[in-house]
C-alpha cells in the first residue's frame, strides 16, 4: 500500500546496529582488498534493483522501487539503503534490513521499513537467507505474496584511483615512448598532479644537461613502469570482475535450486535441478581452472599481484562448498523420492498380493459356509421334535403322574437327548470353522466372521430354548404340587376376599348415620384378621417354592394385597364418614347456642323502652325500669358465657379430627364465635347504659345539691366584682361597704350550700352500690367539682374580707 503498515510490537532493537562484518554467507564469498594500494581498481559493493512488474498504480510498489546500497549490517547480515533520486520530494528513506527470531519466526526475516527495526514496514520476506530474497515478498507484511514485486542483485563497479602522472616541464615538450601504452582509458580518469617533491628531481638534471637527454630517458623508464603496474592492475580487476559474476550466477542459481525445492518436487524439477548444479559446478571448475592459469602467468609477468589472485581461489572454494552442499541436499531428496517410488512399487505389489489372498479366502468361505449352515439346520430341527413331543404337557398341570404323562415325560427326554448331541455337534463345527476364518485376510476374515457369529447366535438361542426341557419330568412334578398349593391358597384367600367386598358394600348408596357407621366400621377387624392369616399362609409357601409356582403365588399375594388395601380404605372412609357426622351435630349444636345468645340479646329492647321515651323516671317507676334491665342483661350473659364455653371446647376437641375435619371445622366455628363476640359487645354497651342510668337515678338528689352549690358560689363571684378593682383606696367607702356586705352574705349562702351537696355526697358513699364502677366514678366527678367549688368560695371570702378592712378604715 502507498503508506507503511504499523509493525506489531516487538523488542525494540537498535536501529541498523552496526556490528562487526560477520562471516559469508554460503554461495557469497568477501573480496579482499584491491591489491596494489591506490593505484588498482577494484569490484564495488553489492547493490539491489528494486522493480515492479505491474502497471497497478493501487498496489504502492512505486514505493519501494529504485536502487539500494550497502549501508551497514543488522543482526549479522547487510542492510541496504535506497538511493536517493533528484525526483524524490515526498518519499522518505527506504531500508532492506534482515531480523533474526529473537521476537519469534512471525518477525523473522528480510523487511522493507523506514529504519531498521522500525514500527513502520511495508513488505516482509520469511526466507533467512544472507541476502535479500529476489521474491516471496508479502506486502502487506502479514498479508499474500506479491509476485509483482522483483529484487535483482548487481555488482557495483568502483573505478581504479586516478593515476598520478609528473607534470611536463614547459621546456620539454609532451611526448608519449611508443613503448608505453596510453594511461587514459576507459574508465580511468587521468589527474596532473603538481607536486613539488616529483619535479625537483627533473628540473636538476635538466640543468645539468643542458641537452635534457637524461631527463627523458628517465621520464620514459618512469612512465613505463607506471604503465606495468596500471596493466597488472586491470588484469586483477577483470579477473575479480569474472569471480564475482561468477558468484552472482552460482547464487542466482542456487536460490532457484532452493525455490523449486521448497514446494511440491516432481521428477522433472528435480532433474533440471541436477542438470542446474551440474552446470553451475563446472562453470566455477572452469573459473576454478582460468583462476590458476592467470595466477602462473602472473608469477612470471606481475609477481605482485600473485597475492591478490590467490585469495580470489577461496572466494571461488566457498561458492564451490555451498554447490556441494545444496547438492547433497538434492540428493537427500532424490534419495527419499527413490525411496517413495520403492515403497510405493512394494505396496501396490502387497496390495496385489492381499487381492489373491482374499480371492483364495473368499472361495475357502463359500465352500465351508454351506457346511456349517448344515449343522446347525440339524440343531434347529432336533429343538423343532423337542418342542412338538412336550406340547401336551404345556396344556396345564394333570392331577397325578399317569401312564400317558409318564409316556409323554419319556419321548420329550429322547428328543432333548439327541437335540443335546445335534447342538454339541454345531458348537465344534463353528468354533473350527471360526479358527480357520481367523487367518484369512482383513476383508475375507470380516465378512466370514460376521456369517460364522451369526450361525453361533442361532446355536446359542438354540440353546437357551433347549435348556427349560432338560428337566421336563421334575418341572412337571412341581407343576403338579404347585397346582395343589395354588387350590389350597385360592380357596382360602377366595372366601376372605368374599367377606371383604361384603363389608365394603354396607355403606354403599346411602347417607348412613352415625350408628350405622360405626357398626359397619365393627365389622372389618374379624375380616382384617383372616386375611392377614391368608397372606401369611401365601408368604409361607413362597418360601420354599420356585419358578412358576412362586410367580403364581406372588400374583396371589399381590390380590390378598389389594384386598387389604380396599379393607383398610373403607375403614378409613368409616372413620371419615363418622367424622363428618359428628363434625355436623358439632356444628348443629354451636349454631343453636349462638342463635340463643343473639335472641336473649334481642330483649335489650324492650328493658330499655321506659328510659328511651325522654321522660325522667322517678322513685318505684324508676326502680322498677332498672330491675327489668338487670334481669335481661343477667340471662343475655349467662347465654353468651355458655356459648363461649362451647365453642371453645369444640375447638380443643377438633385436634383429634383429621387434618381436612380440623380445617373445615374451623372455619365455621371461628364465624359462631365472632357472632358470639358481637353479642357480648352489645351486652357490656347495655350493661353500661344501664349502670349509667342507675347512677343518674340515685345521685340526682346529689347532683341538684352540687349544682345549687356552684349556683351560691356563682352569686358571690357576681357580688365580689366591686372588690376586684386596681386601685380600691379610690373606689367610694359606701360602694365598697355594701360590696362587702354583700359578698360575705352571698359566701355564707354558698359554704351552708357546699357544706350540704357535702354531706349528701357522704351518704351515698355509705348507702350507695358499693360494686357498682358507673356509681362510683360519679360519685367522684361531683366530688371534685365541690371541692373547686369550695376553693373558689374561699378565694372570694379572702377579697370580702380585704374589701372590708379597706371600707372601715376609710370610714375611721
Amino acid at each position: 500500500p502507498p503508506s507503511a503498515q504499523a509493525r506489531p510490537p516487538a523488542t525494540p532493537p537498535p536501529s541498523a546496529q552496526a556490528r562487526p562484518p560477520a562471516t559469508a554467507p554460503p554461495g557469497i564469498a568477501k573480496k579482499p582488498p584491491p591489491p596494489g594500494g591506490p593505484g588498482t581498481g577494484a569490484a564495488g559493493p553489492l547493490a539491489i534493483v528494486v522493480s515492479s512488474m505491474s502497471d497497478d498504480e493501487s498496489l504502492g510498489l512505486e514505493t519501494l522501487v529504485g536502487e539500494y546500497v550497502e549501508s551497514g549490517t543488522n543482526h549479522g547480515n547487510k542492510a541496504f539503503k535506497r538511493k536517493r533520486q533528484p525526483t524524490d520530494t515526498e518519499d522518505g528513506d527506504v531500508f532492506i534490513y534482515f531480523w533474526d527470531q529473537r521476537d519469534g519466526p512471525d518477525f523473522g526475516g528480510w523487511w522493507f521499513g523506514e529504519e531498521a527495526g522500525g514500527q513502520k514496514v511495508w513488505a516482509r520476506c520469511p526466507k533467512a537467507e544472507a541476502l535479500p530474497p529476489q521474491s516471496g515478498w508479502l506486502m502487506p507484511w502479514d498479508g499474500d505474496v506479491q509476485p509483482a514485486l522483483v529484487l535483482k542483485r548487481k555488482q557495483a563497479t568502483v573505478a581504479p584511483p586516478k593515476a598520478r602522472v609528473p607534470k611536463q616541464p614547459a621546456s620539454a615538450p609532451p611526448k608519449t615512448p611508443d613503448t608505453v601504452r596510453p594511461v587514459a582509458k576507459a574508465g580511468v580518469d587521468i589527474e596532473i598532479v603538481d607536486d613539488d617533491d616529483e619535479l625537483e628531481a627533473p628540473t636538476q638534471a635538466a640543468q645539468a644537461d643542458p641537452l635534457g637527454n637524461s631527463t627523458v630517458a628517465e621520464d620514459s623508464i618512469s612512465q613505463a613502469a607506471e604503465d606495468s603496474v596500471a596493466e597488472a592492475d586491470a588484469r586483477v580487476e577483470k579477473v575479480t570482475e569474472k569471480i564475482s559474476l561468477a558468484e552472482i550466477e552460482a547464487t542466482q542459481a542456487l536460490e532457484s535450486v532452493r525455490a523449486m525445492m521448497g514446494g511440491e518436487v516432481t521428477d522433472e524439477s528435480l532433474k533440471m535441478v541436477e542438470d542446474l548444479i551440474q552446470a553451475q559446478q563446472k562453470a566455477m571448475l572452469d573459473t576454478q581452472k582460468k583462476l590458476a592459469l592467470e595466477i602462473m602467468e602472473a608469477k612470471k609477468v606481475a609477481p605482485k599481484t600473485v597475492g591478490a589472485l590467490s585469495a580470489l581461489q577461496n572466494r571461488v572454494r566457498v561458492v564451490q562448498a555451498s554447490i556441494s552442499q545444496e547438492k547433497n541436499q538434492v540428493m537427500q531428496v532424490k534419495q527419499k523420492k527413490r525411496q517413495e517410488v520403492q515403497e510405493s512399487q512394494q505396496k501396490a505389489r502387497h496390495e496385489e498380493m492381499q487381492m489373491l489372498r482374499e480371492m483364495s479366502d473368499a472361495k475357502l468361505l463359500e465352500q465351508g459356509l454351506p457346511e456349517a449352515m448344515e449343522v446347525v439346520s440339524i440343531a434347529e430341527e432336533a429343538l423343532d421334535t423337542v418342542i412338538a413331543a412336550a406340547a401336551p404337557l404345556a396344556l396345564g398341570p394333570p392331577e397325578s403322574m399317569d401312564a400317558k404323562v409318564m409316556a409323554t415325560i419319556k419321548e420329550t427326554e429322547a428328543a432333548v437327548a439327541k437335540a443335546q448331541e445335534a447342538i454339541k455337534a454345531a458348537k465344534l463345527k463353528l468354533a473350527q470353522k471360526i479358527a480357520g476364518a481367523n487367518s484369512f485376510v482383513l476383508e475375507a476374515k470380516k465378512v466370514a466372521l460376521t456369517e460364522y457369529r451369526a450361525l453361533q447366535e442361532k446355536v446359542e438361542d438354540a440353546q437357551t430354548k433347549l435348556a427349560p426341557y432338560l428337566r421336563v419330568r421334575k418341572d412337571q412334578e412341581q407343576r403338579i404340587q404347585a397346582k395343589k398349593i395354588l387350590d389350597e391358597v385360592s380357596a382360602t384367600l377366595g372366601s376372605v376376599e368374599v367377606e371383604v367386598e361384603t363389608v365394603t358394600s354396607t355403606l354403599s348408596g346411602t347417607q348412613p348415620s352415625e350408628d350405622e357407621i360405626k357398626a359397619a366400621d365393627a365389622l372389618a377387624p374379624p375380616v382384617l384378621a383372616n386375611l392377614n392369616k391368608s397372606l401369611r399362609l401365601v408368604e409361607m409357601k413362597m418360601r420354599v417354592a420356585q419358578g412358576a409356582l412362586k410367580q403364581d403365588l406372588q400374583q396371589r399375594q399381590d390380590r390378598g394385597m389389594e384386598s387389604k388395601k380396599k379393607l383398610e380404605a373403607f375403614r378409613m372412609q368409616c372413620r371419615t364418614s363418622l367424622e363428618k357426622s359428628q363434625l355436623k351435630e358439632l356444628l348443629k349444636q354451636g349454631l343453636a347456642i349462638t342463635q340463643a345468645a343473639e335472641e336473649a340479646l334481642s330483649q335489650t329492647a324492650d328493658a330499655e323502652e321506659p328510659f328511651i321515651k325522654g321522660i325522667e323516671l322517678e322513685g318505684t317507676e324508676a326502680t322498677e325500669a332498672l330491675a327489668a334491665c338487670k334481669s335481661v342483661w343477667r340471662v343475655i350473659e349467662t347465654k353468651v358465657s355458655a356459648a363461649k364455653s362451647f365453642l371453645k371446647a369444640k375447638l380443643g376437641e377438633l385436634k383429634r379430627l383429621s387434618a381436612e375435619s380440623q380445617e373445615a371445622a374451623r372455619g365455621e366455628l371461628a364465624d359462631l364465635a365472632t357472632r358470639v363476640e358481637i353479642a357480648s359487645q352489645k351486652l357490656n354497651e347495655f350493661k353500661k347504659d344501664t349502670s349509667e342510668r342507675e347512677t343518674a337515678i340515685v345521685l340526682r338528689e346529689v347532683i341538684a345539691k352540687v349544682t345549687t352549690a356552684e349556683t351560691s358560689i356563682q352569686q358571690a363571684i357576681e357580688a365580689s366584682v366591686p372588690l376586684q378593682a386596681d386601685k380600691l383606696e379610690d373606689v367610694d367607702a359606701a360602694d365598697l361597704k355594701k360590696a362587702s356586705e354583700q359578698t360575705m352574705e352571698a359566701e355564707k349562702a354558698a359554704a351552708l350550700a357546699c357544706a350540704d351537696a357535702r354531706k349528701a355526697i357522704i351518704a351515698k358513699q355509705k348507702d350507695g352500690p358499693a360494686k357498682d364502677s358507673a356509681f362510683g366514678t360519679k360519685l367522684q366527678e361531683l366530688q371534685a367539682k365541690l371541692t373547686a367549688a369550695q376553693q373558689e368560695l374561699t378565694k372570694q371570702r379572702k377579697v370580702a374580707v380585704q374589701g372590708e378592712k379597706i371600707w372601715k378604715i376609710k370610714q375611721m
